[in-house]
C-alpha cells in the first residue's frame, strides 16, 4: 500500500487580507459540495483498508461548512452518510444513530 496523501489548505480573502481558513490531511482528494442554497461544504474522508487497497467504504468523513469567515467543522460521520450532514445537529444525529454492540459499530435503524 502506498503512503500518498494530500495536505489541504484553503485560503479566503476578506477584510482586506488573505486568511488561512482550513488545514487538513487526507489520503483521499477532498470533495467540495454545494447544497440547494448554494452553501459550500468541504468533505474530508479518512480511508480504511480492505486487503491491500485503500477505500472510502467504511471510512469516516469530516464535514466542514463555510460560515463566511471560516470552514467550521460540523461533524465526523460515516462516508456513506456524508451528504446527510448539513449542520452540527444533523451530524450529531447521524453519529448518535451508530453505537457499539459487542465491540462492533452498528447502525441503529
Amino acid at each position: 500500500m502506498g503512503a500518498t496523501g494530500y495536505r489541504i489548505h484553503v485560503f479566503a480573502y476578506f477584510d482586506g487580507k488573505v486568511h488561512h481558513v482550513l488545514e487538513e490531511a487526507s489520503k483521499a482528494f477532498p470533495e467540495i459540495v454545494f447544497d440547494s442554497d448554494r452553501e459550500e461544504s468541504i468533505l474530508v474522508t479518512e480511508l480504511t483498508t480492505t486487503k491491500d487497497d485503500w477505500t472510502q467504504v467504511g471510512g469516516m468523513t469530516k464535514v466542514y461548512m463555510w460560515t463566511g469567515r471560516e470552514y467550521a467543522r460540523m461533524g465526523r460521520v460515516p462516508w456513506e452518510r456524508r451528504f446527510e450532514c448539513q449542520s452540527r445537529e444533523t451530524c450529531a444525529a447521524i453519529r448518535d444513530s451508530r453505537r457499539k454492540i459487542g465491540g462492533h459499530l452498528t447502525t441503529v435503524k
